[in-house]
């Protein structure tokens, strides 16, 4: 706008000014618009186990800057997760002060954000302006990034990714339970039974990111089940993230998918299914029903059915479970 406002250019004049005036405000206007490209950063809050890289995989599938896990990576592991579980616990004993910790940890997040979209601009390769990362680990940190973020000028949409809660308890159960659940936060768990230690933490991890939701904007639900099934849903889903595909290539990846075995840990595949089975090992009734105590108030903020969610759980081990390890 300032170029053409000093040169008094209408598109007429343009038309008859030498080749290279032209080409020099065009190249000036490219230049704007580079610089002000839309940055939208795409984050994914979870438990994990219930489908984070599945949906990693579909937005590199239709062009799109995704990570599953290792987006912001600290040395020692040990270190982030430590941090995490320390914003988680402080979350649980004294919210206030929870929401008034004004430190800049989040800053280096911000500027690997920052890094990427240059990237972005110097190659134009992919979906330009737009990254998503679906590493759960750090939706405690939700309270520090979405502040750092807005003021750094990068839009966020935040999607809220659940899957029936029986299927995710039990894997967190199979995968973490014998070790007492050593990288999820302490306050996030009480009882003494893997399965009963996997249903809290599973129901404190959705109770902050659905508060996350009430305190912050562009938050949006995503159902495992409806977006790897229903196109029109996950057409919503793309809607807010801002990304538009065609049917056939949303069932192009489906496709691929359904011809994949099921999971029996953690790297096999992206097949969206039930993770880390165990043969000998499946959640009972019972076990369900003490559970449901502490589930039953976030599954209904999420909008699961449970009785849908047991019969589907109960089901797939029943039918499913034994053609697995047949």
């Amino acid at each position: 706008v300032r170029v053409l406002s000093e040169t008094d250019c209408s598109r007429a004049s343009l038309r008859s000014a030498p080749a290279q005036v032209v080409n020099r405000v065009h190249h000036q206007v490219a230049g704007l618009s580079e610089q002000f490209m839309r940055q939208r950063l795409v984050r994914v809050m979870s438990t994990g186990r219930c489908g984070t890289k599945w949906l990693s995989e579909f937005f590199r599938h239709i062009g799109v800057e995704s990570y599953h896990e290792g987006f912001f990576a600290v040395r020692p592991t040990e270190a982030l997760i430590g941090y995490m579980n320390d914003l988680s616990n402080r979350w649980v004993l004294n919210r206030d002060a929870f929401y008034a910790d004004r430190s800049r940890s989040a800053d280096a997040y911000v500027r690997k954000v920052q890094q990427r979209f240059r990237w972005q601009r110097v190659t134009r390769l992919g979906a330009r302006g737009l990254i998503v990362d679906t590493d759960n680990m750090l939706t405690p940190w939700t309270a520090l990034l979405e502040p750092a973020l807005q003021e750094a000028g990068i839009e966020t949409r935040n999607l809220i990714l659940f899957r029936n809660p029986y299927k995710t308890i039990h894997a967190m159960r199979t995968v973490e339970g014998a070790g007492a659940f050593p990288h999820r936060p302490d306050r996030f768990h009480h009882s003494k039974d893997a399965v009963m230690m996997a249903a809290e933490v599973w129901a404190r991890i959705y109770e902050m990111a659905l508060e996350f939701k009430e305190r912050y904007p562009t938050f949006h639900l995503l159902k495992v089940e409806d977006f790897s099934s229903d196109f029109e849903k996950a057409r919503q889903t793309l809607d807010f993230v801002g990304v538009t595909i065609t049917k056939s290539r949303y069932e192009q990846f489906r496709t691929r998918l359904d011809v994949e075995k099921y999971r029996t840990s953690k790297v096999q595949s992206v097949r969206n299914s039930d993770l880390f089975h165990d043969p000998r090992f499946v959640i009972s009734e019972a076990q369900m029903a003490e559970m449901d105590g502490t589930i039953q108030p976030i599954a209904e903020e999420l909008g699961i059915d449970l009785a849908a969610a047991k019969t589907d759980y109960l089901q797939f081990h029943r039918d499913e479970k034994p053609r697995i390890f047949a």
